[in-house]
C-alpha cells in the first residue's frame, strides 16, 4: 500500500518516538501539532531539540497518548 507523504511523515514520528534515541524531524515538522507539541513540553513529557524530538521517561510510559497529542 502506498501512503501519501503527510501519512507517511506522521507514521515516522509515531514510531520514531517509541525508541530510546531522539528522533531527527528533517522533513517531519508539518506532521506535530505545535500546540500540542508545546503542551507536552510544558508537561514534561517531550523534548523539542530544534533538529530532534525525544519523549522524556515520563512521556514514554504514557507513550501512545503523549505522541497522539503531538501529531498533527
Amino acid at each position: 500500500e502506498r501512503l501519501d507523504p503527510g501519512v507517511q511523515a506522521r507514521e515516522r514520528v509515531m514510531l520514531g518516538l517509541r525508541l530510546d534515541e531522539p528522533l531527527p524531524l528533517a522533513g517531519l515538522r508539518p506532521a506535530l501539532d505545535a500546540e500540542g507539541l508545546a503542551r507536552a513540553e510544558q508537561l514534561g513529557l517531550a523534548v523539542d531539540g530544534g533538529q530532534t524530538l525525544a519523549l522524556t521517561r515520563r512521556g514514554r510510559f504514557l507513550g501512545g497518548g503523549v505522541t497522539a497529542e503531538i501529531l498533527a
